[in-house]
């Protein structure tokens, strides 16, 4: 089964060198392309990608600029920011306006290509969870996790989402076994990925605290 992927650079070189890259990948198919980000946010509306990949710097919308409206528009869609520019404040801002990896063009195309399936396979991850399990309206199957989220799994371990990285790691602390949030272990870290495939096979629902 074949993806089907949005890409937005207002370089035309880059732009159809990324085209050629997710043509020989299998399970990509490009449906669409733009070279800035309103273009973008237009032809997502238009043709419903599975993902999207946006350069971070064009003219008329910006990458983040363009990923925050995407957000509001289709919340369960994963936008990539592919980017010259990787630094602590730019990955910051991509965190903050929903932006599910931060890939520096300098970086080898393995891990573009690898945040690309890493993020369409923890999409078909919550919608297997949401077939499943349709219809608990206490429950968050939202793999954007959010910090402060408590999740348990079917041995009774118990743990807040203190943080999810731009490199997709989770990173949790230990709470106790009870109804308190008292932290009572360790923080840890895994994948983003690892993190939901983890808690989903041994049973857990993401719970809203807030929801209840």
């Amino acid at each position: 089964m074949s993806h089907t992927i949005l890409i937005a650079d207002d370089s035309l070189i880059i732009r159809e060198a990324l085209c050629s890259l997710f043509e020989r990948e299998e399970g990509f198919e490009i449906c669409g392309k733009a070279e800035n980000g309103k273009e973008a946010v237009e032809k997502a509306q238009e043709l419903q990608p599975d993902l999207i990949l946006l350069d971070l710097s064009m003219p008329v919308m910006n990458g983040l600029e363009a990923t925050r409206v995407l957000k509001r528009l289709m919340p369960e869609v994963p936008v990539i920011i592919y980017s010259a520019y990787s630094d602590s404040s730019t990955e910051k801002e991509a965190r903050s306006a929903g932006v599910w990896a931060l890939v520096s063009k300098s970086e080898n195309v393995s891990v573009l290509l690898g945040k690309a399936h890493s993020a369409l396979e923890a999409q078909e991850l919550r919608v297997s969870l949401h077939s499943q399990h349709a219809g608990g309206s206490a429950m968050m199957y939202n793999f954007q996790l959010a910090r402060g989220a408590i999740c348990r799994d079917a041995t009774g371990l118990r743990v807040r989402v203190e943080d999810v990285d731009i490199y997709d790691y989770v990173h949790f602390s230990v709470l106790d076994s009870g109804d308190s949030e008292e932290v009572v272990g360790e923080a840890g870290q895994m994948s983003h990925v690892a993190f939901v495939h983890r808690f989903s096979q041994l049973g857990n629902l993401f719970t809203n605290r807030k929801a209840a």
